[in-house]
């Protein structure tokens, strides 16, 4: 099986973090976990995260440079487009 952090998308990461916290519900995103490998049926009929989707889910965590420089993008555009505001009303 290939590296599964490339694929998940944000559905199937929300889909996992909620098997992860106890709350998976079926959807077609879990669905397709489930036929991945990356979630696995649990004894009382619910849903359980197997070690690879636990190793998908930590992997498609953003790291903290991400995090950093998406709010630092962020803040830039927002400068940027007070200062266009400002320019246009004078």
């Amino acid at each position: 099986m290939g590296s599964w952090a490339t694929v998940l998308d944000f559905a199937h990461r929300l889909a996992l973090q909620a098997v992860h916290e106890g709350e998976g519900e079926d959807s077609p995103a879990l669905r397709s976990l489930l036929a991945a490998g990356l979630v696995g049926r649990s004894d009382d009929g619910g849903y359980v995260v197997t070690p690879a989707g636990e190793a998908a889910l930590k992997a498609s965590r953003p790291s903290r440079w991400e995090r950093i420089s998406w709010r630092f993008l962020v803040v830039c555009g927002g400068i940027l487009s007070t200062a266009i505001v400002i320019d246009w009303l004078r």
